[in-house]
């Protein structure tokens, strides 16, 4: 009964299931709270809070880089340096 609750946090997306790994991980463990897979207790002492502040922090940043358009700067930086004569020796 596990690997059925453990499919969508491997998977990215699944064409029926369109959700994320993030949540399909989330989705995954309240399934396997409510079928009594594990435990209620078991389920919080697996949670590691540094984790959610360095995911929470990631994910901030990320979306703070992307709304100043620092990955399309960047890409386009790359382009140049690469498409340079003076990258390949």
């Amino acid at each position: 009964m596990f690997q059925y609750f453990f499919i969508p946090s491997i998977f990215p997306y699944l064409p029926l299931f369109p959700i994320g790994r993030i949540p399909g991980s989330v989705l995954s463990v309240a399934l396997m709270v409510v079928f009594n897979i594990l435990t209620l207790d078991e389920a919080v002492k697996s949670m590691d809070p540094l984790f959610f502040c360095i995911l929470f922090g990631i994910m901030f940043l990320t979306i703070y880089l992307e709304k100043a358009k620092l990955f399309k700067y960047l890409g386009n930086f790359l382009l140049y340096k690469c498409s340079s004569v003076a990258f390949y020796m």
